[in-house]
């Protein structure tokens, strides 16, 4: 149901229920999935996913406002890390405004330190007492 709050799927019908030989609603290529656990040894440089972190980039890149909702932003994820690090400061010298972010987390004061250091005064709002915290916030 999450996927639903993207405003380029409002009117599209998806059912989950059977995925193989389903097409992309907006480039018509064939859906796949692939699972990307954390590791030292994963590599996100191959073909199938160097379009999708462009993509990625550049949407971090062009955003105002970025909201993590339970991502711990754990040491090892350094290739990710490294993707919002590029897309923090790609554009900012162009910005009227300056990044805005909002982390929603349960319970975990680590998690809101390791924040706060990686985007210093970039940090808007930490909820640490999760999204209904946030939500009460907006």
């Amino acid at each position: 149901m999450d996927i639903l709050l993207l405003k380029d799927l409002e009117g599209v019908d998806i059912n989950y229920d059977n995925i193989e030989n389903k097409k992309c609603f907006r480039c018509g290529n064939v859906l796949s999935s692939h699972i990307a656990t954390q590791s030292y040894r994963n590599s996100f440089k191959v073909n199938s996913f160097s379009n999708i972190w462009a993509e990625a980039e550049k949407s971090l890149a062009l955003s105002d406002k970025w909201i993590f909702v339970g991502y711990s932003l754990p040491q090892n994820d350094y290739e990710f890390k490294h993707l919002l690090k590029i897309a923090e400061l790609k554009l900012s010298h162009k910005k009227k405004t300056k990044l805005n972010i909002d982390v929603v987390l349960l319970n975990s004061d680590s998690t809101a330190v390791r924040y706060k250091s990686f985007f210093g005064d970039k940090i808007n709002m930490v909820c640490n007492e999760g999204i209904e915290e946030y939500l009460n916030y907006l």
